[in-house]
């Protein structure tokens, strides 16, 4: 019985590993595919890198942080008070990424735009909330909703009574 246990922890966590690897090579080279790299995001905001590119980067950062912050602790059994509190800390991590880079956008790149381009402030924030990939904001964010909501209690049906 042990040595079943011991295989099937084992091979897990191999074929988890594999799995991970080929996920994380497919995720970067997505911007290989002919469909990827034929635009970008131009406008009077600025222009943005090849689609091709932001998509891989992206895809690359939810690829490389998904295992530890969703599989790990839903696998280990982790008390969904702990999960719902990860949750918490990677939405405000991120939200607060999020809105640094608007603010900064209000107070730095507003005042040196043109008076045409002012009126496109809020697509200026977008394009570079999307096109910031150094830090992996948006998918701090979504990962922290996900598990919010993987960890809510159970509702319980109301009893007519």
């Amino acid at each position: 019985m042990l040595m079943r246990i011991r295989w099937r922890s084992l091979s897990e966590g191999v074929g988890l590993t594999v799995a991970w690897f080929v996920a994380m090579f497919a995720s970067i080279s997505i911007h290989q595919f002919a469909f990827a790299n034929t635009h970008s995001v131009c406008g009077p905001w600025g222009c943005g890198p090849p689609n091709g590119a932001l998509l891989a980067v992206h895809l690359g950062w939810l690829t490389a942080i998904w295992p530890p912050l969703v599989y790990l602790p839903l696998r280990f059994g982790w008390n969904p008070l702990l999960c719902r509190q990860l949750g918490r800390i990677l939405a405000a991590t991120g939200a607060t990424g999020v809105l640094g880079i608007i603010a900064w956008q209000w107070i730095v790149w507003l005042p040196q735009a043109g008076e045409f381009s002012r009126s496109f402030i809020w697509q200026r924030c977008g394009f570079v909330v999307a096109t910031a990939v150094d830090w992996p904001l948006a998918q701090l964010l979504g990962i922290g909703a996900l598990l919010i909501f993987m960890s809510r209690p159970a509702s319980v049906p109301a009893t007519n009574g």
